[in-house]
């Protein structure tokens, strides 16, 4: 079983104890979070501390009790920490809240604070090391949260999570191609089909909200088709199932009218 290691520091003097327990506190939820986008658990696993050091502010926190679901959301959170800070493109289970609370993280930073992660396990050896909360990172988050290319596409995948609480109307589909869960929302009128298809290989199509490199942000459900047992289909061929539809328009264009009319 691996633990994380968080770690809080500064050049000029000892760490304000209110920022380090918000920093602890705000990256066991974004490991919480991690967890669930990764389909691992509809329900995230507690995390525990373990042990408390000072010289710098450390702390050790792992899951509560053997579960491999939160042991894989933490070599996710730190490997995506590190893939965050060399590039502009979200990291595998990373989700738009997962992209803030990492930017809440780096204010600390900016006022001169050091935070970085770190997997530490007694059964293997090292991994690639720690993971750090950096001023590259919190560039590359804001250009992805601004992100604002839109176009109407589609995505295939196993819906495998759903939320209704209130007045959400939130699924997760594992997408196919991407290789991570991509969260959607859909009208109160899809809720009857979502939810007989939950574990079902669907094709969902609609607004997509997408970074410069083609990576999935938001997406708002327009129609739903179970794939069962077929083969995976291009985005084109799904557009282009129900020419009716659009009256032969491009799908794109013909979604950005709709909303326009709204």
């Amino acid at each position: 079983m691996s633990a994380l290691e968080i770690v809080l520091s500064r050049d000029d003097g000892p760490v304000d104890a209110a920022v380090f327990f918000d920093s602890a506190g705000t990256a066991i939820d974004l490991v919480q979070q991690v967890e669930r986008a990764s389909g691992g658990a509809r329900t995230a696993a507690r995390w525990g501390i373990t042990e408390l050091r000072s010289g710098s502010a450390i702390v050790v926190a792992a899951p509560i009790g053997e579960n491999q679901s939160a042991d894989l959301a933490g070599e996710l959170f730190v490997n995506g920490v590190r893939e965050l800070d060399h590039s502009a493109r979200i990291p595998p289970a990373f989700t738009l809240d997962v992209l803030r609370g990492l930017l809440r993280m780096a204010k600390e930073v900016e006022q001169g604070n050091t935070i970085r992660f770190e997997l530490v396990s007694k059964d293997s050896d090292p991994g690639a090391g720690p993971a750090t909360v950096t001023l590259d990172l919190a560039r590359h988050a804001r250009q992805l949260l601004t992100a604002r290319h839109l176009e109407f596409a589609a995505v295939q995948g196993e819906i495998d999570r759903i939320d209704v609480r209130g007045s959400k109307r939130e699924v997760s589909i594992f997408d196919t191609e991407q290789n991570r869960s991509v969260r959607a929302t859909f009208a109160d009128s899809m809720l009857p089909a979502v939810v007989e298809n939950i574990k079902r290989r669907v094709a969902v199509w609609g607004l997509v909200r997408k970074t410069a490199a083609g990576q999935i942000l938001s997406f708002q459900i327009e129609r739903l088709e179970v794939l069962e047992d077929r083969p995976l289909m291009s985005i084109r061929d799904i557009a282009g199932i129900a020419p009716w539809w659009t009256g032969g328009e491009d799908p794109t264009e013909w979604i950005r009218g709709r909303r326009e009319e709204e």
